[in-house]
């Protein structure tokens, strides 16, 4: 089994998120402030992984030092409690291709970086395990360095997070858990998402601008004037007697005595 030792940043990092998380709870109780001991003196953060297959962001660019990836692989290790590593490979645009290549070399997800001009700031491929970020997209408009800099760390982490499981569903069963071979979805009994995920779709559609349409009968959308043309027997003569019901009139009328006198 290997050791790894993170270096203060990452631990000083991890330290502040914490404390940050704390403070920004609703309703938490304070707490006595304790006196931190720096972490030079315990020795620092030590990862000891457990064997077996990995998650990596593989680096396959050259806008963004290799150092970058490392310091966020290291953060994905301390968030997540996964052995998460960072490695370098030859330029390409061909995602896919990276991702296959690393996933054959024994890795269990990846996040590819790649410098495109023409690829999305993500591309997700769930079933497969592998996503990548387009350094080229994150850089349009010419951001300052820090813009840039959270850009990159917030489309790293949705990246990871689609790639190995974290849009799907946690009521199960579900058409959106996780899948990786035709035998695992011919496994799954229900043909469409349950109530978490839908409610996530419409969401995320409201957002975008989509408006909810309104379900009727074609009798109910006669009766409201906005049902289209009848196309069948039975429309048409639900069509005709809406039509004549409306020509007739209430069959019940109310009456509205005279007021008296």
């Amino acid at each position: 089994m290997k050791v790894r030792k993170i270096g203060f940043v990452a631990l000083a990092f991890l330290a502040c998120a914490v404390v940050v998380a704390q403070d920004a709870a609703p309703g938490a109780a304070k707490r006595p402030q304790r006196r931190r001991r720096p972490a030079v003196a315990s020795g620092g953060l030590l990862v000891k992984e457990a064997g077996g297959p990995v998650l990596q962001i593989v680096n396959a660019q050259s806008r963004v030092a290799q150092d970058v990836f490392v310091h966020t692989a290291f953060d994905f290790t301390t968030s997540l409690v996964l052995p998460w590593k960072a490695v370098q490979v030859a330029s390409s645009a061909d995602a896919q291709a990276v991702a296959r290549a690393a996933l054959a070399g024994g890795a269990a997800g990846v996040v590819v970086v790649v410098d495109s001009p023409s690829l999305p700031a993500i591309l997700v491929a769930p079933e497969e395990g592998w996503s990548s970020v387009n350094v080229a997209k994150l850089a349009e408009g010419e951001p300052a360095a820090p813009v840039f800099a959270a850009r990159l760390r917030k489309e790293l982490w949705r990246a990871a997070a689609w790639a190995v499981g974290g849009g799907n569903s946690m009521n199960l069963p579900c058409l959106l858990r996780g899948v990786s071979t035709m035998k695992e979805l011919d496994a799954i009994p229900l043909l469409q998402p349950g109530p978490e995920p839908n409610n996530k779709i419409i969401d995320e559609a409201h957002r975008r601008g989509v408006s909810s349409v309104r379900l009727a009968s074609y009798r109910q959308a006669c009766r409201e004037g906005w049902a289209p043309a009848p196309t069948n027997d039975v429309q048409r003569a639900i069509f005709e007697q809406v039509k004549a019901d409306k020509e007739r009139g209430p069959s019940n009328p109310i009456t509205i005595p005279p007021p008296k006198k």
